[in-house]
Parts: structure tokens; sequence; C-alpha cells
């Protein structure tokens, strides 16, 4: 007779972005192992590529895709992963840079939540042009990092808005075409903005939500501080 197959309850865990609700059960041991392997390696993109099959493995729906998930949305999801998988909470040892004293700081994950701001993704022109903005990837986010450390070891300069503005740009178009174009051309294109214009792009860039939590901690003085987490590495390296 064969090994009984373990059955799994699921989840329930909303996108942040969209609001959709997905089902996924918990991580097993095989998930731990992507993961174990990956953190060893050091190398965030062996991480990120980890953590997406965690996360294709744990989903009820077979369709789901987490290459495209948006980089908080893709931290929210796994931080809820690892709360439902193993424990709803995480020991942080944090050295305060005032007293240089380590502290446990404990973080409940179930109170993690993301904050969508009120900023609108679309910008008009005086010309009548829409400029439709999306927020980047994690996949992304890994090559533009990627690209700029390519381009400084290479001892090219690299506009960081430059950079993230052709991930970002989901389309542009008026009321007669879509257009098509290269990075290069959209640099260029939005090098031609009014200052007016260019502000619109630049509120939305400088409003891409994060994964964040503030916790307190009293140092050795009895002073209560703060420290604000950001991210999954900070939830579970810092």
């Amino acid at each position: 007779m064969p090994l009984p197959k373990s059955q799994h309850p699921l989840f329930p865990i909303t996108i942040p972005s969209t609001g959709k609700k997905y089902l996924f059960r918990q991580f097993l041991v095989k998930e731990e192992k992507i993961l174990l392997t990956a953190q060893q390696s050091g190398d965030s993109s062996e991480i990120v590529r980890a953590v997406e099959q965690i996360i294709t493995n744990c989903s009820s729906d077979k369709t789901f895709d987490p290459t495209k998930l948006t980089t908080f949305d893709f931290d929210y999801v796994f931080i809820r992963l690892r709360a439902i998988s193993i424990d709803n909470t995480v020991k942080i040892k944090y050295t305060d840079p005032d007293d240089e004293e380590q502290y446990d700081i404990v973080v409940n994950l179930d109170q993690i939540e993301v904050t969508m701001p009120s900023v609108s993704n679309i910008v008009k022109n005086d010309d009548g042009v829409t400029i439709v903005l999306r927020y980047p990837t994690t996949h992304e986010m890994i090559d533009l990092i990627n690209y700029i450390r390519h381009n400084t070891q290479e001892g090219i300069a690299v506009n960081y808005m430059d950079a993230l503005l052709a991930r970002c740009v989901e389309s542009i178009y008026n009321d007669e075409e879509v257009f098509e174009f290269t990075q290069e051309e959209l640099i260029e294109f939005m090098e031609d903005q009014s200052p007016q214009t260019f502000d619109g792009v630049r509120l939305f860039l400088d409003n891409i939500p994060d994964v964040t939590h503030t916790a307190t901690y009293k140092n050795k003085e009895g002073v209560t501080k703060q420290l604000v987490l950001r991210g999954l590495e900070d939830f579970f390296t810092l």
C-alpha cells in the first residue's frame, strides 16, 4: 500500500494592488528546501526565483503567475505564506546605532499591510497625449539593479529615473493612435515634456508602495524607539 497523501487546507490571500483573492496552501518541507538553497547562494535573483517557485507551488490557481506581481504584491504574498506556514511572528535582531546594543524585536506578520496611495497612474500632457503608468514587477526591479550595477562597473553613468521609467510606462497614446517606442525614444519624449507633466509622472514613481511596518522597542536607557521595516530583506534578514 502506498504512503498516504497529506491534505492541506487553503487560505485566502488578497493581492494589494488589485484586491483580488486567491487561495494558497501553506508551504511545506520541499518549499523550505527550495528557499534554503537559494538563500545559501546569496544571489538575489536566485532568491526571487525561489520565492516565485514557492508561490506557484502553493497557489491553488495554476494560472496564477508570480512573475506578474508588483514588487509589493510579491513581498506581501510571501509574507502571508510565511505567516500561515511557519509562524505569524518573526524575531529580528537589530543593533541600535546610538547605544550599539543588540535588541530582539518581535514582529507580528498578521499586522503587515500595504497602503495604496491615492495617486493617478494616468498623466496627460498639454498636447492631449496620455501616459499610462504601472508599478514595476520584482523581476523588473532586479533587472534594473543589475543594469545599473553592470553599467557602473563599466564606468557608464545611468540615470535611475530614466531606467525606472522604461519599466513603468505601460503605454502612450492620443485620440488617434497608440505609440510604439524604444527606451531611448521614451527618454527623449519625457525630456521634451513640461515640468508640470513630468511632475505627474514623478509623483506616481515616488509613491510606489512598499510592504512596511513600524516596530517599537526600548533601548537600555528606557527610551522608546521606532524601526521602520521595508521589504522581505528587512523582515527576515535584518
